[in-house]
């Protein structure tokens, strides 16, 4: 399989890059495996996700996963956002190579 148009899309024009100044939260993840480095960035308003950003080092999937999960998450109830998965973004994304 061979990265879908969205995908594509959400590499060559990623959503909401960046940091919060005041963020409520922050967190990091990354892998030893394959080098993708990530941290976000979340401003919560009345128990919802009111902005998410984030900054990425990694390959074009990651980007692009990072992207749609911010669109998809805000606005978005904490406990609503809390549901959100990689299998969810991934779908949402139009799927993902399984290597990925």
């Amino acid at each position: 399989m061979e990265y879908t148009e969205k995908v594509l899309a959400h590499f060559a024009n990623p959503r909401n890059v960046g940091e919060i100044a005041d963020a409520d939260g922050v967190g990091s993840i990354g892998s030893k495996e394959c080098g993708d480095m990530i941290r976000v960035w979340i401003k919560v308003d009345k128990w919802r996700l009111a902005d998410v950003r984030y900054k990425v080092f990694g390959c074009p999937a990651a980007i692009a996963c990072c992207s749609m999960m911010t669109e998809l998450a805000i606005g978005r109830r904490l406990d609503e956002a809390c549901e959100l998965t990689d299998a969810k973004v991934a779908e949402a994304l139009g799927g993902l190579p399984a290597h990925k």
